[in-house]
């Protein structure tokens, strides 16, 4: 049970950090732009967390499967989490956002796939 806690608790905790963060009704107002790289880094780390968790660590090699599952899953939370802003009063979604959550989860993936690559060559 404790190995399952230190593996899932991460993901939890940081969906749970950005549903807090989607829930402030007032955003302080960012430089233009910069609202989709926060989107972005955002959802890198995420798709890690679930990389963590579904990988048992790090430092792989990670499955296509995996990497895959990752990238659903975190777009899919990034999905869920425009829903969710939609109810708070002065946010609103974004298809855009979405878009940019998607490309952190897959930046995340191809990251950690190209760790793997390179780190299981022999030098």
């Amino acid at each position: 049970m404790n190995g399952q806690f230190r593996r899932w608790a991460p993901v939890a905790a940081y969906m749970a950090g950005i549903f807090l963060l989607s829930s402030v009704s007032r955003v302080p107002q960012a430089p233009s732009g910069t609202d989709k790289v926060v989107h972005v880094a955002l959802y890198v780390g995420l798709a890690l967390t679930w990389l963590r968790a579904l990988a048992d660590g790090l430092r792989g090699p990670f499955s296509a499967g995996q990497l895959v599952l990752a990238v659903v899953l975190t777009v899919a939370y990034g999905a869920s989490d425009e829903f969710h802003q939609r109810f708070v009063p002065n946010r609103s979604s974004d298809v855009m956002d979405l878009v940019a959550d998607a490309g952190g989860a897959c930046i995340a993936a191809a990251g950690c796939k190209a760790w793997s690559i390179i780190s299981s060559r022999k030098t």
